[in-house]
């Protein structure tokens, strides 16, 4: 019997109205490619695996995502086809949001603040990419708790940017 994934067509998922394609490796995606695999667990269980955002993006955990299939093919016992991940629709963010740090220590070196926007609760912890200009990354990086602009990059919730900290001396 053939493992899972092979000899199948790929899945299709959409996530807050983006289309998202099974691949085999990440070693061809780039960064902001919408590429993810399947794994089956030794449960049985099948899981989804995204990009580590440079090899293949992620959706993030930024958003409760509940899995609906919208498809089924019956050869596949329902376990593969056509996916719909949904949140509520994803709207463009437009503006300038306050954001409090809450980890300034970017696994990935990147960076990146672990940052809550408190007029969006509902977007969870984002990790943030730096849009200042930093020569060998000798960017000052602010504190936890320091408060940062935050703005996302053409709208895309998937995409936030720290613009630089706002100074609590005024």
């Amino acid at each position: 019997m053939d493992k899972v994934g092979q000899n199948q067509p790929p899945i299709s998922l959409v996530i807050n109205g983006e289309i998202w394609i099974q691949v085999n490796n990440f070693q061809d995606s780039r960064e902001y490619d919408r590429h993810f695999m399947t794994k089956r667990l030794e449960n049985g269980h099948e899981v989804f695996i995204f990009g580590n955002g440079k090899n293949g993006s992620r959706p993030g955990d930024r958003f409760a995502l509940s899995l609906k299939q919208t498809k089924s093919d019956p050869e596949l016992n329902g376990q593969l086809g056509n996916m719909n991940l949904n949140s509520n629709p994803s709207e463009k963010l437009k503006g300038i949001y306050r954001a409090v740090i809450m980890n300034n220590e970017d696994p990935e070196e990147n960076l990146r603040l672990h940052v809550k926007i408190d007029a969006i609760p509902e977007m969870g912890l984002l990790w943030a990419s730096p849009i200042l200009p930093s020569k060998d990354k000798n960017l000052v990086i602010p504190s936890v708790g320091d408060i940062v602009w935050i703005s996302f990059k053409e709208g895309d919730p998937q995409q936030p940017l720290w613009l630089g900290k706002i100074n609590d001396e005024v």
